[in-house]
């Protein structure tokens, strides 16, 4: 039996001897009051037992008060040490729960810094492609104006040789209209695609903001989920990785956009150097059709 156990039986024994001897000094003064008054010649016998009784239960009264606040004091050191031991445990319980929150803040900084590294790299990335972009419109321009400078140049042969070819000069002027026509289309498709280009990068930049102001989100709810500190353990793991899971799946839709970007580009590539190569048979044929 505990301490605190005991010290409850005892105050009932003591609270039930209470009431034993309360019940009996009530019943022995009543029979006092009750008895005829004594002669004054003698001494009553059952007035002095009645009296005695009235002294024992007074004397048992003060002893089992004595009893019952020493018990008290008992009662309160124990209720005291208690409270110590309570406040003991509670401490303990602050403080691992301190450490874990320290240890979730410290795997989340881990987490972010191997965001941001990644993020670091899918910008250099995308910055290598801005210059490989550039240096393929680059020398599309300078092929563009190479082009352009042949047909300066045929030009002018076509106007040195048209009193020398008066009978084809119709012919010749229905040739350069057709090559004028091709570069025209040329251009255009040059002007398209560098429009598609800005368009896509236009694209990837609106995709990668998306990313970081979703990445910057779930960081302040991920913060502000910490500092509440009503979140436990299990919970700030399932976050984690729920992010984890939500992030690789972000990077995963953006790798495959970005390869089917490559892919559409590299098909429409192949199509204008068909095309460039088509037209450059065409304007051969021309040529030796007009005997160059």
């Amino acid at each position: 039996m505990t301490s605190r156990e005991h010290i409850a039986a005892r105050s009932a024994q003591l609270f039930a001897e209470r009431t034993h001897w309360d019940t009996v000094r009530a019943r022995a003064t009543l029979e006092l009051q009750q008895l005829e008054p004594p002669s004054p010649a003698y001494t009553s016998n059952a007035e002095e037992a009645i009296k005695a009784r009235l002294a024992t239960a007074s004397y048992e009264l003060d002893r089992i008060a004595q009893e019952l606040n020493r018990l008290e004091r008992e009662r309160e050191k124990q209720a005291l040490a208690d409270a110590i031991e309570r406040d003991a445990r509670r401490e303990e319980m602050l403080k691992e729960a301190d450490r874990r929150v320290v240890e979730a803040v410290e795997k989340e900084r881990d987490n972010k810094e191997e965001f941001a590294r990644q993020d670091r790299d899918k910008l250099d990335a995308l910055q290598k492609e801005e210059r490989q972009k550039a240096d393929e419109l680059q020398k599309e321009r300078e092929t563009k104006d190479s082009f352009e400078k042949q047909d300066r140049e045929k030009a002018e042969l076509l106007a040195k040789d048209e009193q020398a070819k008066a009978e084809v000069a119709e012919k010749d002027r229905q040739d350069k209209e057709l090559v004028e026509k091709q570069e025209q289309q040329k251009r255009e498709a040059l002007e398209q695609q560098e429009q598609r280009a800005r368009e896509d990068e236009q694209r990837r930049s609106q995709e990668l903001e998306q990313l970081r102001e979703e990445q910057e989100r779930q960081r302040r709810e991920m913060e502000d989920s910490l500092r509440r500190r009503q979140m436990d353990e299990d919970r700030i793991r399932e976050l984690l990785a729920a992010q984890e899971l939500i992030h690789a799946r972000q990077m995963e839709e953006l790798r495959a956009q970005h390869e089917r970007e490559q892919r559409e580009r590299e098909e429409r590539e192949r199509q204008e150097r068909a095309l460039a190569a088509r037209q450059a048979l065409e304007r051969e044929a021309m040529q030796r059709s007009l005997g160059y």
